[in-house]
């Protein structure tokens, strides 16, 4: 992040174990990845890659320049993927948390090699330029909606429900069986 912005939110997010955390540092300046509202967009993906993913119906993404984004791996967790020639998909390889999917190159990779630092506890920063998109089902944060906005919906085309059924009950908990 360039020396002249200078961070007024900070969301965090985790995988279900843990073990893989990281941190999204908002700007106080508008940014151009911001949506107009200035909150990060975001998208509900229905391509049939997304939706094995995560395992639901579509994948919600959160659309983060990497250079606001740092992740911590304590113990090599970080599983990778690759779905397309340019993409990999990030999950967690001890609770199988679907986490973000990354363009090639995002990450500035940690000068230190001796086997300590880069097999444990390793902090991992965004690079300027690229893009990562987040689950935002693994940003922890509660209040999620206050810096969220989804601004579309995509590859509808692949939809397992193109329209959202509108005749089911909308419950605030699970009903005990």
């Amino acid at each position: 992040m360039s020396s002249s912005t200078t961070t007024t939110v900070t969301l965090n997010g985790s995988c279900l174990c843990k073990w893989i955390t990281f941190t999204v540092a908002l700007p106080q300046s508008p940014h151009q990845s911001l949506s107009s509202s200035g909150k990060l967009a975001a998208t509900n993906c229905h391509c049939t890659i997304c939706r094995n993913s995560v395992g639901s119906v579509f994948g919600t993404w959160v659309h983060v320049p990497a250079e606001f984004f740092t992740l911590s791996d304590l113990a090599m967790n970080i599983g990778t993927y690759r779905s397309s020639e340019t993409v990999t998909r990030k999950f967690c390889r001890t609770c199988g948390t679907s986490l973000f999917c990354a363009e090639d190159g995002w990450a500035i990779v940690p000068e230190d090699k001796s086997v300590g630092n880069l097999w444990y506890n390793r902090r991992i920063k965004g690079k300027e330029g690229r893009l990562i998109d987040i689950a935002i089902g693994a940003i922890d944060d509660a209040d999620v909606k206050r810096h969220v906005e989804i601004v579309e919906h995509t590859f509808l085309d692949d939809a397992v429900y193109p329209e959202e059924p509108k005749s089911l009950p909308r419950l605030l908990q699970l009903i005990p069986l």
